[in-house]
């Protein structure tokens, strides 16, 4: 991730489970934010963005303006077995980046396959 340059929105995304709300999506992010952080900062705000489909996996875009925030939920998510998988998306030498953290394994795969989906 040394060379990757990460926009702060629409560049980190969250595994969602089918019909979850935000409210417990949040929950989720919330329990990650507490370990990285020891508490939530009332600093710390974010909300949750459009959604994305993957290889059959629905995403959610985590908005949130603390560019560190995105890079502790992705180091977090390389040291810790996370039940669900984080996407980071940015560009390397120019030209767009994605890799998955799935099980604490960072896997890279080609951006066009991060689909928007449609408005519900």
């Amino acid at each position: 991730m040394a060379d990757l340059i990460v926009y702060r929105e629409g560049s980190t995304f969250i595994e969602t489970l089918v019909d979850e709300s935000d409210e417990q999506l949040k929950e989720f992010v919330d329990t990650i934010i507490v370990s990285i952080y020891r508490r939530i900062p009332e600093w710390l705000t974010f909300e949750f963005g459009r959604r994305f489909e993957r290889r059959g996996i629905i995403y959610r875009e985590f908005l949130c303006r603390s560019g560190s925030v995105h890079a502790r939920i992705c180091i977090y998510a390389g040291k810790n077995n996370l039940a669900r998988t984080i996407i980071m998306r940015g560009t390397k030498e120019n030209a767009p980046y994605c890799f998955e953290i799935r099980a604490g394994v960072e896997t890279e795969f080609n951006c066009d396959e991060l689909s928007p989906m449609p408005k519900p």
